[in-house]
């Protein structure tokens, strides 16, 4: 009989590194109760490891149009140059560049079967 040591897995605050990208399946999302309220999570595997991306607004926006199984990175952008009105006053927002590789998908564990060529995720 052969063991492997299962890792946990690693949630990143992509805000720390502008430009730095992470690639890997989606395998969904679950929320936290945060002191600023709830805060999505969102959880990829690749040949690596599995990690979960903390969720920020614009993150959020794009993810929400992303089907599991999907082939993902997701990219740091930065800040909005200019203020944006948000529910916390004028800011300079959070922005993030969100990819699918559309030659393909995973079935993950709830057997979701991968999208066909008229539904790639957007």
């Amino acid at each position: 009989m052969s063991w492997e040591e299962v890792s946990t897995s690693k949630t990143i605050d992509i805000k720390k590194e502008k430009g730095k990208t992470y690639e890997g399946f989606y395998l969904g999302s679950h929320t936290i109760q945060t002191s600023m309220g709830e805060q999505f999570i969102y959880n990829f595997e690749n040949e690596d490891e599995t990690f979960g991306i903390y969720g920020f607004t614009n993150l959020n926006n794009a993810m929400s149009r992303v089907k599991k199984g999907l082939n993902v990175r997701v990219t740091y952008t930065g800040l909005t140059p200019e203020k944006i009105k948000t529910k916390f006053g004028m800011k300079h927002v959070h922005q993030c560049k969100v990819e699918i590789n559309t030659d393909g998908a995973k079935i993950i564990k709830d057997d979701v079967p991968p999208p066909d060529d008229s539904d790639i995720g957007f």
